[in-house]
């Protein structure tokens, strides 16, 4: 007799290149320019074929945020600096910074998004090591720098200002309310959080503001002295709670003060807006308590200018100017009020930051602040001086970023996503970048800069012969750009740059046809309505061709579509109802043709471009009825120019439809800019037009990005599934039936990567369902010893077919990588690999019979895909095809005492011939064989049963040695039988030390019984608990290690007579 355990397969492999788009699982991948994390400055974003479960693949990044000029705050405390950036973060609602001088260290704190403060003042004061401020919700809100918390608090006048410490309180006054409205002056308590009103600012004095103490009275800006209106010092003494006026400004020749006041020896320095004549520069004044005098020190000019004095260091007053100095970029000023000099100290430009803020403060003798532009990245600078040395340094650069807000459409090349982003990168321009979907890693290859080229809400690319095309809307002239970047040696060109007669400001995507570009601008031309243009990249050559004015439509912002060799396009104002138009564009004859001007009940501003589909021309408009629809789909017929309006966008469904459509299964895919279940967040919708039927499928949700305008998803082969190492995964389910019985039914997970297809030819399959096993640990191993993939695929089905079915199966490169990479595994080239089929569930290894299959292989994108037709549906490996056979298991071996002897059972699946050895030991660890059965494969379809005559009187430890026609040798799991009188639980560990990741336990019961059992490290530790239900008799478990380091481990039964089983996991 022959027996055979093995099946041995043969494949067929060919390797060819991507699919055509009629099979195979793809992805849709976009941008959007906001959401995708907490800065909320875009995201790259994936989703499944059908639209739904779209994923965030990146956040796009600012480490320094941008400064601009909406910042305040910058409140020195315990050694550091606090501020706020308004516009930054989530919704651009502003977010806390932190500054350490101690290290040059800029950290965003917290985001002010999910706080109810709407506006918000400076941090007003500092109490018990945290900052307060007010909130126009009329709360104070306290900022726990040690905690990063940020609570309301209170009772707060949302006018509050001017907080000065005295007598355990603080005082200031507000800028509105009162019995006059002129504001009153108040006292908090900031144990408590308490204020009291003290008295209403009377009318003579108008508003008052910038405290400062001196000899237990408080001095402060009036806005009036007795109806005087170039204001003035008044006095206001807490004792007796009274308002007196104390010197005008006049005396000093002003008017107008500016704050802060400065004390300094027994007198107080300020500042004023305005000269007495009321000339808009202002005096340095000093004004003497105890005197009551007030004297002019010095004119402010134009070639000395002084804005007011913010810090004090050594006796002498700093401040910062805007603008002016050597390069109109600002300065820093010093006052000295002794000596009643003053000086300018530094100029800033470029590096050293631009546009300084009058955020100004000092720590350790030295004074450090923010500017609104310059610095490395174009985004401001934190800056420190050192008035000792009058040395100024850059310490954090602001607007640090490798890109951000990314708009237009990505393109797929070589394995990577490219597209552009408009702000970020080095000049803070945007960048070109390149996302590799193989490693999910993210890089900026160019940085766009203002002479060569940058953009404002385009961004998209055209690839042809292996180099990019895109235009820009501004450069150095502010009309934009035509340009070419090679990937492949990360070169940038201008091809072509606006000068305004012959175009402006290109939007739309670039289309390139006979070799040569085509596009448009928005302005430029004779009448300032856009051009349509050509660019011939044979001879680089630029000409207009058409110059678009009312009649024909104006300001084209939609990238062309190119049909039938001719160019379709949109203008989005103008035409015989001032709506916009549609328009034919025939190269070969340089001819226009306007197909349709919208009528108000149609809608109007077509800014995005048509998709073709079953030749028609499909594409949105931006309004219809801003009351009721928020933007329109609209379905062109191109040779009879009819136009239909198929669906009005309503909010919150999805609206704002800004976008380019795209086709896939016969249907249109595109975003819009609104709708959902957040503010500005958008919605991923479907549009069949057999059904005629919009349906919204899945909504963005911030993290995975928000607010898509000026973009497009782009359809990209789709990444296979990494699973969930260690369990079987199950995909979306199916019903294959009537409808869809020859169509191609894709299986992935839940974000759109790939598992497998299915096309049933015509058989009704009914309910499909499709899980796989992924491990990541050493490459799998049969028992014996031959490796396998890393992955296996299983399906079950309600109606097996009656006819071969098509299916393609996908694996990772990185898992044909790690087979290849292991030694012995016989696989040099994807053609290396087979595959093996079987009537296994999805399990973790390779369980029984394999069966061949006649497959091709070929890439997927980054990753392999397996054709094959199957007759049944089952589980499939992956495997070398030099093995002619993978072994499997036993499907069982068990044994038992009888009167006189032990009777010995198992069941093997065979192909051909097989030797079966019977081996014996009294330890379990050293065997000796007893007898042996010579197999065919007829005899397979049996039980085998041995015996053993000659038993001895107590434990016997069996095992079967199973031996294949060519010498391949696994063994089974090992059986305990005890003829014993004694009533023993007996577990043994086979083999050990543990080899491929599963631990075999046989054991030997004299009842049936629970048992639970547990692995413990070395350290005590427990790795894993499971409870066993065990038989009479002898019968094998097994504990998944798979997961588990490698090391020494105890197994321990709590509750049975069974002692710890210690043993290696190699």
């Amino acid at each position: 007799m022959k027996k055979l355990y093995f099946l041995a397969l043969t494949l067929t492999v060919t390797l060819t290149g991507m699919d055509a788009f009629s099979q195979g699982i793809y992805q849709f991948w976009g941008v959007t320019p906001l959401g995708g994390g907490s800065n909320d400055q875009g995201a790259l974003y994936s989703a499944r074929f059908d639209g739904t479960g779209i994923t965030g693949r990146k956040a796009f990044e600012i480490y320094t945020h941008q400064s601009s000029y909406f910042a305040k705050g910058f409140k020195a405390l315990n050694g550091k600096i606090y501020g706020f950036l308004e516009n930054e973060g989530p919704y651009a609602k502003g977010i806390i910074y932190e500054f350490d001088p101690a290290n040059n260290t800029y950290t965003k704190k917290l985001d002010l998004a999910s706080y109810d403060l709407f506006s918000y003042s400076e941090f007003e004061f500092e109490y018990n090591n945290k900052l307060y401020g007010t909130t126009s919700g009329n709360k104070f809100y306290e900022y726990d720098p040690a905690a990063n918390t940020l609570v309301l608090k209170g009772t707060a006048d949302s006018y509050y200002s001017s907080f000065t410490f005295y007598n355990n309180k603080y005082y200031g006054t507000t800028y509105l309310g009162g019995a006059n409205n002129y504001g009153y002056i108040f006292s908090f308590d900031p144990a408590t959080l308490t204020t009291t009103k003290l008295m209403d600012l009377p009318l003579w004095s108008g508003k008052v503001q910038g405290f400062v103490l001196f000899n237990n009275k408080l001095y402060g800006i009036a806005e009036k002295i007795n109806q005087d209106f170039e204001g003035g010092i008044v006095e206001y003494n807490p004792a007796t709670n009274q308002l007196i006026g104390k010197a005008p400004f006049g005396d000093a020749g002003g008017q107008d003060g500016v704050m802060p006041l400065r004390l300094l020896n027994g007198k107080i320095y300020g500042t004023t807006a305005k000269n007495l004549p009321g000339d808009p520069t202002g005096v340095v004044f000093e004004y003497d308590p105890l005197q009551n005098t007030m004297v002019k020190k010095m004119d402010i000019t134009a070639s000395n200018p002084i804005i007011n004095f913010p810090v004090m260091v050594n006796n002498k007053f700093y401040g910062v100017t805007m603008s002016g100095g050597n390069f109109d970029k600002g300065l820093i000023y010093e006052y000295d009020p002794l000596a009643n000099t003053y000086t300018k100290k530094i100029h800033f430009s470029g590096l050293l930051g631009e546009k300084p803020h009058p955020l100004f403060t000092q720590i350790g003798g030295k004074i450090y602040g923010l500017t609104a532009a310059g610095g490395q990245y174009k985004g401001g600078v934190i800056y420190e001086y050192n008035p000792v040395a009058n040395s100024i340094g850059p310490k954090v650069n602001m607007g640090y970023s490798n890109g951000y807000r990314p708009y237009g459409k990505l393109q797929y090349f070589q394995g990577k996503l490219f597209g552009f982003t408009t702000n970020g990168g080095y000049n803070n321009k945007g960048v070109i970048y390149a996302y590799d979907l193989a490693t999910h890693s993210y890089s900026a290859y160019h940085h766009m800069q203002e002479a060569t080229g940058y953009g404002v809400q385009e961004g998209s690319l055209v690839l042809h012969n292996n180099k990019f095309y895109g235009v820009t809307q501004s450069s150095t002239n502010g009309r934009g750009v035509i340009f070419e970047y090679d990937p492949l040696n990360f070169t940038y060109t201008v091809k072509h740059e606006f000068d305004g007669p012959s175009g402006a400001s290109p939007k739309g995507r670039p289309v390139i046809h006979n070799n040569k570009i085509y596009g448009t601008t928005i302005f430029g031309g004779n009448t300032n309505s856009g051009v349509l243009y050509e660019y011939d990249l044979a001879t680089n050559t630029y000409a207009v061709k058409l110059h678009f004015s009312n009649a024909f439509g104006t300001n084209p912002h939609a990238t062309l579509c190119l049909y039938k060799n001719k160019l379709y396009g949109a203008c989005s104002n103008g035409g015989t109802y001032g709506n916009g138009t549609l328009f034919e564009y025939t190269p070969a004859i340089n001819g226009i043709v306007i197909k349709h001007h919208f009528t108000t009940e149609e809608g109007n501003s077509p800014t995005s471009g048509m998709t073709v589909l079953n030749d028609k021309l499909y594409g949105t408009l931006d309004q219809v009825d801003p009351q009721v629809y928020i933007g329109a789909l609209y379905e062109l017929e191109p040779v009879s120019g009819v136009v239909a309006i198929k669906h009005k966008f309503t909010y919150p469904a999805g609206s704002y439809p800004k976008n380019d459509l795209i086709t896939h299964n016969k249907k249109l895919y595109g975003v819009t800019a609104a709708g959902g279940g957040i503010d500005y967040g958008g919605v991923f919708f479907e549009f069949d037009p057999a059904l005629n039927k919009w349906t919204a499928k899945e909504a963005f949700n911030f993290d995975n990005g928000r607010f898509p305008q000026s973009t497009a998803p782009t359809l990209v082969p789709a990444l296979v599934s990494p699973g969930d190492p260690g369990t079987c995964m199950a995909t979306n389910a199916a019903l294959i039936n009537t409808t869809n019985a020859n169509d191609w039914i894709a299986f992935t997970d839940k974000e759109g990567n790939a598992v497998m297809e299915i096309n049933a030819n015509g058989n009704l399959l009914g309910s499909v369902r499709v899980s796989f096993y992924v491990h990541d640990g050493e490459t799998r191993k049969d028992q014996a010893n031959r490796f396998y993939l890393n992955r296996n695929i299983s399906v079950t089905v309600e109606n097996q077919p009656a006819t071969p079915v098509s299916i393609r199966l996908y694996i990772r490169k990185t898992e044909f990588e790690a087979l290849k990479n292991t030694a012995g595994s016989g696989v040099q080239a994807l053609s290396d690999i087979t595959v093996f089929k079987n009537e296994d569930v999805c399990s973790n290894s390779i369980q029984s019979l394999a069966v061949p299959v006649n497959a091709t292989a070929t890439t997927w994108g980054i990753d392999y895909v397996y054709s094959a037709q199957v007759s049944s549906f089952s589980s499939f490996y992956f495997a070398s095809k030099a093995y002619t056979s993978l072994p499997v298991k036993l499907e069982y071996f068990k044994g038992s005492a009888e009167a006189n002897r032990n009777k010995l059972e198992w069941k093997a699946s065979c192909t051909d011939n097989a030797e079966f050895r019977i081996e014996r030991s009294a330890d379990g660890m050293q065997f000796s064989e007893i007898g042996s059965v010579q197999a065919t494969a007829g005899d397979c379809n049996y039980p085998f049963t041995f015996f053993d005559q000659q038993p001895v009187n107590g434990k016997t430890y069996y095992r079967v040695q199973m031996k294949d026609e060519k010498g391949v040798i696994s063994y089974s799991n090992i059986v305990i039988i005890d003829r014993r009188n004694a009533q023993e639980l007996v577990i043994l560990l086979h083999p050990n030390p543990v080899q491929g990741g599963i631990a075999n336990f046989s054991i030997q019961s004299p009842e049936h019984c629970t048992i639970p059992v547990a692995i413990y490290d070395v350290s005590g530790r427990m790795i894993t608990r499971k409870e066993w239900t065990i038989s009479k008799g002898s019968q094998t478990r097994q504990i998944d290690l798979q997961h588990t380091p490698p090391g020494m481990y105890t197994a321990v039964f709590p509750g049975s007579t069974q002692k710890p089983v210690k043993f290696i996991r190699k």
